[in-house]
């Protein structure tokens, strides 16, 4: 078996490694270093590095991955406007969108019964209920949204405590 003459990347201390190993311990400083061979040169690399340098990136690729879930939970749970615009949902927002709503509906009710009291029972007494219309619509929507803002908030801190904990791991590693 022929040896071949390497230096350990880690200690510099010079090593014989048989022709076609690609691992080898070294005798001096105990570094595990894997063999690289091309045409022109021969050097090792050690091991360990690699490992925690693979180990980073995959901590890496999971947060990619966390974050990726997260676009795809945080679109389906937008809401989109009349103009096809999406923004997060916010309690405030839907309470505000819900008065709105139903007091556009009381006014329209309030107005229809005026203007249709001068008139005898017919088509036209259905009018009012448009109103009513309009604030259960109004009620609904606004009870709707405010349980997707529940759900946009609660996705959003669970995906900043997954993220964090990630991150920690990935700086207790460095």
């Amino acid at each position: 078996m022929r040896l071949e003459s390497i230096s350990c990347n880690s200690c510099g201390a010079p090593l014989e490694v048989p022709e076609g190993a690609n691992y080898v311990t070294c005798t001096h400083c105990d570094s595990r270093l894997a063999v690289h061979r091309t045409q022109n040169t021969r050097f090792t690399e050690v091991i360990d590095d690699l490992r925690e340098q693979v180990a980073k990136l995959t901590k890496h690729k999971d947060i990619e991955a966390l974050d990726r879930e997260w676009e795809a939970e945080r679109q389906s749970l937008m809401i989109t406007g009349k103009h096809g615009h999406t923004h997060v949902p916010t309690k405030g927002g839907t309470v505000i969108g819900g008065v709105v709503i139903s007091g556009f509906g009381v006014l329209w009710t309030i107005f229809a019964f005026g203007i249709t009291s001068q008139i005898p029972v017919g088509f036209a007494k259905i009018f009012p209920l448009f109103g009513v219309i309009f604030v259960t619509a109004g009620i609904a929507m606004s009870i709707h949204a405010y349980r997707k803002a529940e759900l946009y908030e609660q996705a959003e801190r669970r995906y900043r405590q997954q993220r964090a904990t990630l991150l920690s791991r990935l700086e207790g590693q460095e």
